[in-house]
């Protein structure tokens, strides 16, 4: 979170959890709070002609939600893809500042221009993209570098990826079968990992 904004909102913000699957947020409803991730993986999507578009992972320096600021209503949905946890400010409150402190309205805005920015890129990017390269540039999301040295490997429960990319359940398990085949997927039990060739 931004350190200006940090004393003003640091009063107000709620520490909340999430579990694996966890919606923190739905595409166009009301807004009720404004969310900075301080730990965990959340996947951003949105939808367009009836098909979920996988819009990429959160960024912790970028608040979920910020668009409603302006629309009063949330332009993407937020799904926990593991244990989550968020500092959230009231949606009331964040609106008050934004309209009534020049500073805090400057650099929101500046932040919602990035969002907004990555969200067109990554939109036209995966608006055609079929379930198979989505499925892969999610596992792929969920290796993360540490210490330059190793890499951590989280999974992604199989129950998560119908309403996240929209399919049935045939075709989920015929999705999960060719990524086991081509040797890019691996499943064990109810997760499933991204496996480099």
């Amino acid at each position: 979170m931004n350190t200006s904004l940090n004393s003003l909102l640091q009063k107000s913000q709620l520490r909340m959890t999430f579990s694996m699957g966890g919606v923190i947020c739905h595409e166009g409803a009301e807004a009720d709070h404004i969310y900075w991730v301080s730990r965990g993986q959340v996947a951003l999507f949105t939808h367009k002609a009836g098909r979920s578009v996988w819009l990429g992972m959160s960024d912790t320096q970028l608040p979920i939600g910020l668009e409603a600021l302006q629309s009063q209503r949330y332009g993407l949905t937020a799904t926990a893809l593991g244990d989550v946890e968020v500092m959230a400010v009231p949606f009331g409150l964040a609106k008050q500042l934004f309209d009534s402190q020049p500073l805090a309205r400057m650099q929101w805005l500046q932040q919602l221009c990035q969002h907004v920015s990555r969200t067109e890129t990554m939109l036209f990017k995966n608006a055609n993209q079929p379930p198979d390269a989505i499925l892969k540039q999610l596992l792929q999301a969920l290796v993360q570098p540490e210490k330059s040295t190793s890499k951590t490997v989280s999974g992604l429960q199989v129950q998560l990826l119908r309403p996240l990319l929209g399919l049935t359940e045939e075709k989920l398990q015929r999705l999960l079968h060719q990524g086991a085949e081509e040797g890019w997927l691996r499943q064990q039990q109810d997760q499933i990992y991204w496996q480099a060739g």
